[in-house]
């Protein structure tokens, strides 16, 4: 082969190492970072990949467990005439309140009923002399005063005797609308645990859109780590081949100089 030839060759094998040069990619910020550094890195975010999965079926699982019970309570809480169970607390706690007021009144009643029954057992007991003048007049006082005082327990009585019949009357009203309590217990709880199954399961889907952003964030980062392992190894074969060109220009440098020098 003459100098040109080899030239030639030369001047070809150069530029297949600009060639080689242009097509090596280079890593960014992870520039000059290992191979193994790069793998490693990658086995981690497929690791969290996993874990990522595994929270996320198991938050998608609670939240369908939740949407089941909601059906069911819903269907609990629309056999519930609310309106009517209102209107039947509302009766039920009016009457309460007017029982007690009863209650008080009568308790009243009694105390003054029993302070008069003292008053007349004192009068009752009371003894005078017919001779004596001063006693009779007395005596006629003391009529007086024992009839106001029966004719006060007669009216406190009739007071008593209507109270008391209202008493009755307000107890077999509430008897009659215990149910509702009952009702609106049963109604009530099971409104509490669907507004308690709402929040749990709108806290659910926050969270459950929180690891759908990180598993979409951790996707992208393998991709990216795929991406710079992949162009580490063609940066290798690259390198590899640039390697073996300079080789071989060496090669024609070295015949060059022993066949023209």
């Amino acid at each position: 082969m003459n100098q040109k030839a080899l030239r030639d060759e030369e001047e070809v094998l150069n530029k297949k190492i600009i060639s080689l040069n242009e097509k090596i990619v280079k890593l960014n910020a992870d520039s000059g970072v290992s191979i193994e550094e790069l793998e490693k890195r990658l086995k981690l975010l497929e690791t969290k990949r996993d874990t990522i999965e595994s929270d996320k079926k198991s938050t998608q699982d609670r939240i369908t467990h939740r949407e089941e019970l909601q059906i069911t309570l819903d269907e609990i809480v629309d056999k519930f005439d609310e309106e009517e169970l209102e209107d039947g607390i509302d009766k039920l706690k009016d009457s309460k309140e007017k029982l007690r007021d009863i209650e008080s009144t009568i308790d009243k009643i009694n105390i003054k009923k029993d302070s008069l029954y003292e008053r007349k057992d004192h009068l009752d007991k009371h003894k005078y002399n017919e001779e004596c003048d001063i006693c009779m007049e007395n005596s006629e006082t003391i009529l007086q005063q024992k009839e106001k005082v029966e004719a006060d327990i007669s009216q406190y009585q009739e007071l008593f005797s209507d109270n008391d019949k209202t008493r009755l009357q307000l107890m077999l009203v509430i008897d009659s609308l215990k149910g509702y309590a009952d009702e609106w217990n049963n109604y009530t709880d099971a409104k509490e645990k669907e507004d308690k199954i709402d929040r749990e399961i709108s806290g659910l889907i926050n969270r459950l859109s929180t690891i759908e952003t990180e598993e979409l964030r951790n996707s992208q980062q393998i991709t990216q780590q795929e991406q710079l392992i992949k162009e580490y190894y063609k940066n290798e074969k690259q390198i590899i081949k640039q390697i073996c060109y300079i080789e071989f220009i060496n090669l024609i440098y070295q015949f060059n100089n022993n066949i023209f020098c």
